[in-house]
């Protein structure tokens, strides 16, 4: 129960690092286009 609850856990970091990264890339390219 423990080790799912971490594998959820890890995923759901895993998701918002992944949105944090394409909002920092989208970012600058908003501004350029």
């Amino acid at each position: 129960m423990k080790l799912k609850t971490k594998h959820i856990t890890v995923t759901a970091v895993m998701i918002a690092l992944s949105i944090v990264v394409i909002q920092f890339i989208k970012a600058p390219l908003m501004i350029a286009g």
